[in-house]
């Protein structure tokens, strides 16, 4: 049932485990919820975020409260992919049934592209 943050953790890049002692889903959610931000940099697809999007997926990280093994329901659009890619320094390409969803983190140290794949049910690398 924890299928989302397990599959973050597997693609963390090690020098951000190593760095933020993130070591199982848990110690992963609590850095994201610690470190929550508003998001910049990140396109969707090519697009920029508008200013009302950044501020609604920083109040839907803040007010997440959902037990992690539990599951979690990822939008096209998820707050915490786009956090993802903010605090780690990568990119995303989320193929979502038959559609990509490209999460691009636009800084000049951007570390990776990660792939993920998700279907009405489970997300996975």
């Amino acid at each position: 049932m924890s299928c989302f943050w397990n599959a973050l953790l597997m693609r963390l890049p090690n020098k951000y485990k190593e760095k933020h002692n993130i070591n199982n889903i848990q110690n992963l959610y609590d850095y994201m919820k610690n470190n929550n931000k508003k998001i910049r940099m990140i396109k969707i697809n090519n697009q920029p975020l508008t200013s009302q999007f950044k501020d609604e997926c920083f109040i839907a990280v803040n007010n997440h409260n959902d037990p992690l093994n539990g599951g979690y329901w990822c939008s096209t659009a998820d707050p915490f992919l786009l956090l993802y890619c903010y605090l780690f320094k990568v990119s995303i390409k989320h193929r979502y049934i038959n559609n990509v969803i490209y999460y691009e983190n636009t800084k000049k140290y951007c570390d990776d592209i990660l792939n993920f794949k998700s279907s009405h049910n489970h997300f996975s690398t």
